[in-house]
């Protein structure tokens, strides 16, 4: 008999879209950490690249109304340009502006150029006797490559890699332009933020972005206008005050490519999965009681045993997964593995990862259903509190809840 069970890992992550930790079931693939580093690689790129009056001599972006944008790659034997226009009035500044609100004219016929040969992807590397389209293309990859920090137009491998890519979502190409060509628009506009001056003669301090982009440029009225809510929608909140971010988390191509770099790195192993250090963990364990929770609860229920009146008895659906707690990822790209934490942090992590987190996400909690004597391994049981009744935390209404259920229990 095959004693070994699914192994499920419980992460918490920092989304820089949001500003906030995010608590989840970790993929069988190593996605999330793939995703993390792409995301926090551009942002902070973008925020502290050095030779940005450089790059935007290479990649020239204009625009006169906030949403028609003319993207120019000075990287050929002749310039190309696009044209993106934004239905959006905030145009490119907003980061929640999906692809699918913007037209970029000139790059779908990109994605006919043939990269799915050998000999073709060797042709393109090599740059000689090129097409139109593929100079172009390799063009554009450039651009994405230096944008955003990927490596498509750097070999035959990036070629392939890309080739996958495009096969998942032949749009991905689109997708990732309007990603570059946004983090351009930011590298624009923290170059204007550090040469300007302000009204005394002096140059702006890091912490003053935000008046900076009150006072000049093109999204001044906009910038004005914003509460705290909208600042947090377009910003994120650093040490060093709002900054603006290149890059969003829950863009489509980012978890395709993750995956894309999962299968061809082999981390999609049914056996193993990759943690956010790097270092595998088992997909598949052997067999612990807790990790056949469902079964004990229903056969308690059916037999009607002393627990069968017990919570968790009466609504076994409402344990969603059984997970190991691994790890932790901070803002700063700190990542600490639940063995290695102190008491504190344990106890943070418990309070605040494991349940105010989760709770204002989708209304679970993780729970943990006895005291380990392995301090490296503490299994969780994920709890919907809306299967259990118990979906408001707020004041007296929770209370109630909860005395009403332990009644209806234990009596």
């Amino acid at each position: 008999m095959d004693s070994n069970v699914a192994m499920n890992y419980a992460q918490t992550t920092f989304n820089h879209d949001t500003g906030e930790y995010e608590t989840s079931v970790k993929a069988r693939y190593s996605a999330n950490r793939t995703k993390f580093d792409i995301v926090n690689n551009v942002n902070s790129t973008t925020i502290d690249r050095e030779n940005k009056g450089e790059l935007l001599n290479r990649f020239g972006i204009s625009t006169e109304n906030r949403k028609d944008y003319t993207i120019t790659l000075n990287n050929t034997s002749e310039p190309r340009t696009f044209t993106i226009i934004a239905t959006k009035e905030s145009g490119l500044l907003d980061k929640g502006q999906a692809s699918t609100n913007l037209e970029i004219q000139g790059i779908h016929n990109l994605t006919n150029v043939d990269i799915s040969s050998q000999d073709n992807r060797y042709k393109l590397i090599s740059r000689q006797g090129l097409t139109r389209d593929e100079e172009t293309l390799m063009s554009v990859l450039d651009f994405i490559d230096t944008m955003l920090g990927t490596y498509f137009g750097r070999d035959v491998d990036g070629l392939r890699e890309l080739s996958l890519l495009l096969r998942v979502k032949k749009d991905n190409l689109k997708e990732m332009f309007a990603s570059a060509s946004r983090a351009l628009l930011v590298t624009d506009l923290y170059n204007q933020f550090d040469n300007a001056l302000n009204s005394r003669g002096e140059k702006y301090s890091k912490t003053e972005l935000l008046t900076f982009l009150s006072e000049k440029g093109p999204y001044a009225d906009k910038i004005q206008d914003y509460n705290d809510k909208r600042k947090k929608e377009y910003f994120i909140k650093r040490f060093d005050g709002y900054q603006l971010s290149s890059l969003r988390g829950n863009q489509q191509w980012i978890d395709d490519l993750a995956k894309v770099r999962a299968i061809l790195s082999g981390d999609t192993s049914k056996s193993v999965i990759a943690n956010l250090d790097g270092d595998k963990i088992p997909n598949f364990g052997p067999g612990f009681l807790g990790a056949r929770i469902e079964q004990q609860l229903t056969r308690s229920n059916h037999l009607g045993l002393a627990t069968a009146n017990l919570l968790f008895v009466q609504n076994p659906t409402a344990i969603k997964a059984k997970v190991v707690n691994t790890d932790v990822i901070t803002k700063d790209g700190l990542k600490k593995q639940v063995k290695s934490m102190t008491q504190g942090e344990l106890l943070y992590d418990a309070i605040v990862n494991k349940f105010i987190v989760p709770y204002t996400k989708n209304k679970s909690v993780y729970t943990q259903p006895t005291t380990f004597s392995d301090k490296t391994k503490f299994i969780l049981y994920q709890v919907s509190l809306e299967s259990l009744g118990l979906d408001n935390i707020s004041g007296a209404n929770f209370n109630e809840n909860v005395e009403r259920q332990i009644i209806s229990t234990i009596g």
